[in-house]
């Protein structure tokens, strides 16, 4: 059988490929704080908090999510072994909104966690 003979995966099989590559686990809301645990005071600081995350990974690339064009950053999602799928996923997410949006019923809205 050929390349072009073998099925092409569907949307869903797509989209469940790119989930399943993200980081698993509920994901949470926060922010971040420096290594001793308390709140930065400066973008230093913020640069420290940025500095101390990256070098949990040898990793020399930096992940994350922006408006296209000249748009702010929306966020980072690091340079560990699932950053890469996670912006990916963020991006995926945040360009279907609307779509994803209109396949929720109000009354499953009440099921899906803050």
């Amino acid at each position: 059988m050929s390349d072009s003979d073998q099925k092409q995966p569907t949307k869903y099989e797509q989209i469940r490929a790119m989930m399943d590559k993200a980081t698993q686990g509920h994901a949470e809301f926060t922010t971040f704080t420096m290594p001793d645990g308390s709140m930065p005071q400066t973008n230093e600081d913020v640069a420290k908090i940025t500095t101390f995350s990256a070098m949990q990974s040898e990793s020399a690339e930096l992940w994350g999510v922006t408006v296209v064009g000249d748009g702010p950053i929306i966020c980072y999602t690091g340079n560990g072994p699932t950053s890469r799928e996670n912006a990916r996923y963020i991006t995926w997410a945040l360009n279907n909104r609307e779509k994803i949006l209109s396949t929720i019923t109000p009354l499953s809205a009440e099921n899906l966690s803050k």
